[in-house]
């Protein structure tokens, strides 16, 4: 399951790391030059300095999206309590961002702070419905905090699309099995 979670978030970053590249032509020349350094540099796993690099760019010029890539390369770092900094800076801008939401929500899970993640796994669920990966960390989420029965049908919906799945079949059976017992 960490794994997983951690595919995911590689995930998340890769699709922030296109929408970012597009996005940045608002920033002045040299705050741009930061912002395209940290992106190299968190491409090359180079952590601190992506991080020093987008710092100098949101001090030139202060912009939502380095925050978010700051908070995105503190989670690769597994750095959660930090990321979360970064993500409520950009929340303050972007409230309703399902990609935004999505991340925030994934470090709260990683931090086991599953009470703070569940409305945000909630939202990006209600608003995409057909998004098994949502539906899939929607399930954990509620089958940590012991709501077994609110967790099962968005397992099942991941297994009615995939029925060989043993990993999603695993859930399903824990997921009965913890109800039964309730």
């Amino acid at each position: 399951m960490k794994k997983l979670l951690s595919s995911l978030v590689v995930l998340a970053f890769t699709v922030s790391f296109a929408i970012s590249h597009a996005s940045v032509t608002v920033l002045p020349e040299d705050a741009k030059d930061h912002f395209d350094m940290g992106r190299t540099h968190a491409k090359y796993k180079e952590y601190d300095k992506a991080i020093e690099e987008f710092k100098k760019s949101n001090e030139i010029f202060p912009y939502f999206l380095t925050n978010y890539n700051i908070a995105l390369v503190y989670m690769d770092k597994n750095e959660n309590e930090k990321a979360l900094v970064y993500f409520e800076k950009v929340a303050v801008e972007k409230p309703h961002d399902m990609e935004l939401n999505f991340n925030y929500a994934m470090a709260l899970f990683e931090l086991k702070r599953y009470e703070e993640a569940l409305p945000k796994f909630e939202e990006v669920s209600k608003a995409n419905p057909s998004n098994f990966e949502f539906a899939y960390n929607l399930g954990l989420t509620l089958l940590e905090l012991g709501k077994y029965k609110e967790a099962l049908p968005n397992f099942e919906k991941i297994l009615k699309e995939y029925p060989k799945d043993e990993a999603i079949q695993k859930l399903v059976e824990k997921t009965k099995k913890a109800m039964a017992k309730k």
